[in-house]
């Protein structure tokens, strides 16, 4: 993350921010950060991810699809051995 950081004379600021008046006639510390509550997220091409999938479509294996959402089940138990993680 950005952020500017500068020691500025306080009475700069006066127009900008309230400054109480014992930090007036006074150099203060500014710190800039983004204020990332409010940032939006970049936008996702929809239709290009469409089109990526769809390119993706061709190497499928229908056979593994119904595997897919057991997958990592399957997958610790061939590699730890488990038999059952239920029991």
């Amino acid at each position: 993350m950005e952020a500017v950081r500068q020691i500025v004379d306080a009475d700069r600021l006066v127009d900008i921010v309230d400054i109480p008046e014992s930090m007036k006639c006074r150099k203060v510390e500014i710190i800039i950060l983004p204020d990332l509550a409010t940032e939006t997220k970049p936008k996702i091409n929809k239709e290009a991810l469409k089109k990526a999938f769809g390119s993706l479509h061709k190497y499928a294996n229908p056979n593994l699809i119904p595997l897919e959402k057991k997958a990592w089940e399957i997958a610790v138990k061939d590699k730890y051995g488990v038999k059952n993680a239920h029991s």
